[in-house]
């Protein structure tokens, strides 16, 4: 197995381009040439008596990664930057598409092309807040940028239903809130894509990772993942074209006041356009009932007295997940704040996964044979049994967190949440606890690996009592049981092995 260097062979240029020639110190330690060996990270030089900070990436190949370093600051320049960035007032008007019709809205947008970016480059800033120190670029898988979006907006919401209002049980939070965390994933996608035909693919960064545009960081979860996973490549257009984006926005919360979509005249508005926000039950994370208060927004509403700047844009993040909760789809959510959008799916059909695993008796470790699995997702049912070795596999499976059902005849059902992701194999093991009342399973085909030479039956120990086992009727006779067994198998072998390829598996 080949290993794994820790290290980056970095090469240090100035901002002339030139190699760095009054190089000192490397994060307080003696530079003892131009070409370096860091690990990635932050560090900081010292170069002719001047400070600059630099970020070396993970693993950027075999030749010596070239980074330019300003060791000679400049009023408003701050720290050192993978790629020199550049500000764009974002109060310039956006370019318009070129004619419409008239009778149309109008909108300044922006053309889709076929596919939609792989990477966004993501300007990073001290604690996330886009005035304070400028540190580097990030350059970022598309969906993983999404999915450490949608973490650091909402991902409190995967505590939802812990405080006042509905109470939902900690094992069914990530059922009940995945509707919210799937909206947003949508939201966040549209909204970076917007930025980045706005900059260009050639800019020194799409988007900030502050409020100023949406808050991204590092950090992703289970349910972040699933949530960009299970709806890659989705994203909101124009309903009158397809092949629009425009800037769609987005906020915490409207103290259930209503949001203006997409399409509405924001100046001035009419009220009849306001699309309405209460009604929903309270959902709250612990002593946070954040859609009960009076929230800063994108401007006055006209319904409410003059300066409350009570109005939010587009979808409300609060009522989202109180929607959600309630058993909205994020297909609902979406079309309840953004009426005049729809959704469009870019860069072919999504890429699918696929889970394995096995089931083994927790108190003896042996494999359990004949077990059923169910899997469900968004109405879509899956469904399978185990082999001899008491393993399973679903192939072929939408990315997404499934709700996944063990049962088997004298052990304990079992119910659990399971990602699969696109593009990989997830493996999920599940010991069994002997007991419960669980009924007989249906037929649901042979089990996996049974060939030819017949079919294994999950044990008989719950069957039916008028049926017997016959283990008392070959006692009562004086026969050994296993004679019984031999006698079955070779009156009714061939039937049982008839009826079974009969039923295919599903």
């Amino acid at each position: 197995m080949p290993l794994i260097s820790l290290f980056v062979l970095v090469q240090l240029l100035g901002p002339d381009g030139q190699p760095v020639s009054d190089l000192e110190r490397i994060d307080g330690r003696m530079a003892e040439g131009p070409l370096l060996q860091l690990e990635p990270g932050l560090h900081q030089l010292t170069a002719g008596g001047q400070r600059a900070t630099f970020f070396v990436p993970e693993g950027p190949g075999a030749e010596p990664l070239r980074l330019q370093v300003n060791v000679r600051p400049l009023p408003g320049d701050f720290g050192v930057a993978i790629r020199r960035h550049r500000h764009v007032d974002e109060s310039a008007a956006v370019p318009p598409r070129g004619a419409v019709d008239p009778m149309l809205p109008q909108a300044l947008g922006y053309e889709l092309g076929p596919t939609l970016p792989e990477t966004i480059r993501v300007a990073r800033y001290a604690d996330n807040n886009c005035s304070s120190t400028f540190l580097r670029v990030d350059e970022v898988p598309l969906e993983s940028y999404v999915a450490g979006v949608v973490n650091a907006e909402i991902g409190v919401f995967a505590a939802a239903g812990s405080g006042e209002g509905v109470q939902i049980p900690s094992g069914e939070r990530r059922t009940r809130v995945f509707a919210s965390f799937q909206t947003f994933a949508v939201a966040a996608r549209t909204y970076v894509v917007w930025w980045y035909l706005r900059q260009g693919p050639a800019a020194d960064y799409h988007i900030k990772d502050g409020p100023c545009n949406q808050v991204y960081k590092d950090d992703r979860t289970e349910i972040s993942t699933a949530a960009a996973t299970s709806t890659a490549g989705q994203i909101l257009v124009a309903e009158f074209d397809h092949n629009l984006l425009d800037k769609h926005e987005y906020a915490s919360a409207c103290a259930r006041r209503g949001s203006l979509p997409s399409y509405k005249s924001a100046t001035p508005v009419d009220p009849a356009d306001i699309i309405p926000d209460d009604g929903l039950s309270r959902v709250c994370v612990r002593d946070w009932c954040g859609h009960d208060r009076e929230r800063m927004a994108h401007q006055d509403n006209p319904l409410f007295p003059a300066g409350n700047r009570s109005l939010v844009r587009g979808i409300c993040q609060w009522g989202s997940v109180e929607r959600a909760v309630r058993g909205d789809s994020y297909l609902q959510i979406l079309s309840h704040y953004q009426p005049l959008l729809t959704l469009r799916t870019i860069g072919g059909e999504p890429q699918l996964g696929g889970l394995a695993g096995e089931l083994t008796a927790a108190d003896s470790g042996a494999p359990v044979v004949g077990a059923q699995l169910l899997l469900s997702l968004d109405g879509e049912e899956r469904s399978t049994r185990t082999d001899r070795q008491g393993q399973y596999e679903f192939a072929e499976l939408s990315p997404g967190l499934w709700q996944g059902h063990v049962r088997a005849e004298g052990y304990q059902s079992q119910d659990d949440h399971i990602l699969v992701e696109a593009g990989s194999v997830r493996y999920a093991h599940f010991q069994l606890v002997a007991g419960g009342d669980e009924p007989e399973l249906p037929d649901a085909g042979p089990v996996p690996g049974a060939g030819d030479g017949g079919s294994i039956d999950p044990p008989d120990a719950q069957r039916d009592a008028a049926v017997g086992c016959g283990c008392g009727a070959a006692q009562g006779l004086g026969f050994p049981w296993w004679t019984v067994f031999l006698i079955g198998m070779g009156f009714f072998g061939p039937l049982r092995r008839g009826r079974r390829r009969a039923t295919p598996p599903l």
